[in-house]
């Protein structure tokens, strides 16, 4: 799974990174049982195949991206043997991409998103299930809006894109909601369908509505309904394709 967290707007933050998650392995694989009545054990699942294929992934995406450094995330001072399996395959990759690499500890890294989230700028924070499902919601909140993060979701043949936020049906209907989240992941399925161009507009035409201001939502200081933003950077967006 891949989150970009990036401001718009009149944000006091300037951010511009992504998070980069294994999401098939660690504590998410299900492999837990009861021990008796009264301890219960969950097991932490991490294998080279799969450190390989988010490491290879997220290498993947800093060279996309023109990012100058890995930023892996764990907890090897404790987890010595899966979270050595995986920063083993980090540091392997690297002697092919040879990024500026740096190991952060899970409870470290969440500090740091709350001090001085700018750090991470150009960066990939790359980690296992369960480390980077706790960071990549931390860093959603420095954005301003849940309603502007996206994500995509890869695999070797397919990928799925979607917002990172849920569904909020309590809004059904209202005309409210932000929509950028949802463009974006449209305009990154465009992108990975091949039409780079119309990617490239949709993204850019978002950007701009939001960063003047006039047609956005509540969640982003405006008066605008879900349809007339989502509008207004449709009209721009085709402006600039003609």
């Amino acid at each position: 799974n891949i989150r970009p967290i990036k401001t718009y707007g009149k944000m006091e933050k300037d951010l511009d990174f992504v998070c980069v998650r294994e999401a098939t392995e660690g504590l998410y694989s299900g492999l837990e049982f009861k021990v008796g009545d009264d301890a219960a054990i969950a097991m932490r699942k991490i294998t080279r195949k799969g450190c390989t294929r988010v490491v290879r992934r997220a290498f993947e995406e800093a060279k996309n991206r023109n990012f100058n450094k890995m930023i892996a995330i764990t907890k090897r001072n404790i987890l010595k043997e899966t979270d050595g399996i995986f920063m083993q395959e980090v540091e392997k990759a690297n002697k092919e991409h040879n990024l500026e690499v740096e190991e952060y500890y899970i409870d470290n890294i969440c500090q740091q998103l709350v001090k001085n989230p700018e750090r991470f700028n150009s960066c990939i924070l790359l980690s296992t299930n369960l480390f980077m499902d706790i960071v990549s919601e931390a860093a959603s909140g420095n954005v301003g809006s849940i309603g502007n993060v996206y994500s995509g979701n890869f695999g070797d043949n397919y990928a799925m894109f979607e917002p990172a936020h849920g569904s909020a049906p309590k809004y059904k209907g209202m005309n409210k909601v932000n929509p950028t989240a949802t463009i974006l992941s449209g305009a990154w399925m465009v992108e990975y369908l091949g039409e780079k161009d119309i990617a490239k507009a949709i993204f850019k035409a978002t950007e701009d509505v939001i960063n003047e201001g006039k047609y956005v939502t509540y969640d982003l200081g405006g008066n605008a309904g879900t349809k007339e933003m989502a509008n207004a950077i449709a009209e721009r967006a085709q402006a600039y394709l003609k």
